[in-house]
């Protein structure tokens, strides 16, 4: 996986490896194809990760983009 902004290739567990985690919350959401949630803003850093099918990701702004089945998100 490449992580933008960066110039060497990282895996997300190199990634995850270098997060503190402090807090978890889980949410797991079965949603039909006009279906959909809003997670108001916070300083929290949240992961949205599509397990079957596709969603876009809403972006605050207004740009979307797609999650397909595996892809990983991380919202800061």
């Amino acid at each position: 996986h490449r992580i933008a902004g960066s110039g060497d290739a990282r895996s997300l567990s190199d990634l995850l490896s270098a997060v503190e985690l402090r807090g978890r919350s889980w949410c797991y959401s079965d949603l039909g194809d006009q279906a959909g949630f809003s997670v108001p803003p916070s300083e929290a850093v949240l992961f949205h990760a599509a397990l079957h099918g596709s969603a876009p990701l809403a972006c605050a702004s207004g740009a979307a983009v797609p999650l397909g089945q595996g892809d990983i998100a991380m919202v800061v």
